[in-house]
């Protein structure tokens, strides 16, 4: 294995003194150098790179739109002059793979890349998990309780490891619906200096060893600092690392929604049977409509269904003019199942709306042999 590295930077002295003391490791060859940051795109195509080591007197920042175009497809380093919190913050928020203190040396360097170019290729030696949102435009029509308990009956599934991600970053209840009292949040990798598959892995919590989570912040003023380049680089690497990736949502078309719908295979929307909640999802189909998002990848979840309330399945399926992919019934184990913090689906597995959840679990299942036959 060898590791093709470029290095940016202005300085002769940095770049020569940081090649020669690389290239003393077998397995990384300094593949390519520039002196200004207009030149990465094309010293990375020209050299097949693997890493892009930015220097620290580039005075780099964020936004640097050579940077952006380079930095999803490659793994990214980048040098701090200053032990600058605020800016380490900002480049993790961008996606950047790896934050290097002006103190590091150049064998820790080394160690750093090597150990995270072997995690990231492991990742993409396995098949990416299937991703299915979970989203409504309308809040309480049970969205969580649905992501929460399909993420628990997939993971029974050819034993399957099933990531939950929780990205109604202000209000996310995932945590709450299964009991879990999160040590770090999607908000913590803003404190850490690394971002890749092994990062990923250390800030989920476990509800078992087949299903987990990355839990919401806890403070919803915390849901600003996330950006959607650091969104879009979780959704990719939680990909690399599990079977199933299960998103939960907030009830709005935010910059957070639009990124999980651009990555996702399969997209629940999830609505009752009530005036309100049908008028939103009319409002959500147009919505996706203009989007142009592809209408294979919708599926209709009819959940609390119940008869007398003077709406029918039928009437819900015209009026939306979709059928309706998944039917959960009215069951007032549910709300026990909630409120005792312990999933339906392992609490009452007998009970109607658990049977109606393993249900789509066995349709999804189904669907995905089918198309990757």
């Amino acid at each position: 294995m060898s590791i093709n590295i470029g290095i940016v930077d202005k300085s002769d002295n940095f770049i020569n003194r940081l090649k020669k003391e690389l290239e003393q490791q077998s397995n990384i060859k300094v593949a390519g150098l520039a002196y200004k940051t207009f030149a990465i795109e094309k010293l990375v195509k020209d050299n097949q790179l693997d890493v892009v080591i930015f220097g620290p007197h580039l005075n780099l920042k964020p936004d640097n739109s050579h940077f952006s175009k380079v930095k999803d497809t490659i793994i990214t380093v980048v040098f701090l002059t200053e032990n600058n919190l605020k800016l380490k913050k900002d480049f993790l928020n961008a996606g950047t793979n790896l934050i290097i203190e002006p103190t590091t040396s150049a064998l820790e360097l080394a160690k750093e890349i090597v150990e995270l170019y072997q995690a990231i290729q492991k990742s993409k030696a396995r098949l990416p998990a299937k991703t299915i949102t979970v989203f409504s435009t309308k809040g309480g029509v049970g969205k969580t309780f649905i992501t929460s308990n399909l993420a628990i009956a997939l993971a029974d599934t050819q034993t399957a490891k099933v990531v939950i991600a929780d990205l109604d970053l202000q209000f996310g209840d995932i945590a709450i619906m299964l009991n879990l009292k999160p040590k770090q949040t999607i908000y913590d990798l803003l404190h850490r200096s690394k971002l890749g598959p092994l990062e990923l892995e250390k800030m989920l919590t476990s509800f078992n060893p087949a299903v987990k989570v990355l839990a919401a912040p806890l403070q919803p003023e915390l849901a600003d600092l996330i950006s959607v380049d650091l969104i879009a680089s979780v959704i990719r690497y939680l990909r690399d690392i599990a079977d199933f990736l299960i998103i939960d949502t907030p009830p709005c078309f935010s910059n957070v929604v639009l990124c999980a719908l651009d990555n996702t295979d399969e997209l629940l929307l999830v609505t009752t049977l009530d005036l309100p909640a049908i008028k939103n999802m009319q409002l959500c189909l147009q919505t996706l409509k203009l989007l142009k998002f592809p209408q294979k990848k919708i599926k209709l979840i009819l959940n609390r269904v119940q008869r007398n309330v003077h709406l029918t399945v039928g009437e819900v399926e015209r009026n939306l003019k979709i059928p309706a992919w998944g039917i959960v019934p009215e069951d007032k184990n549910v709300s026990l199942s909630i409120n005792e913090g312990a999933p339906l689906i392992s609490n009452k597995p007998r009970s109607a709306a658990a049977k109606a959840i393993k249900h789509l679990k066995e349709r999804l299942y189904s669907y995905y042999l089918e198309k990757s036959a």
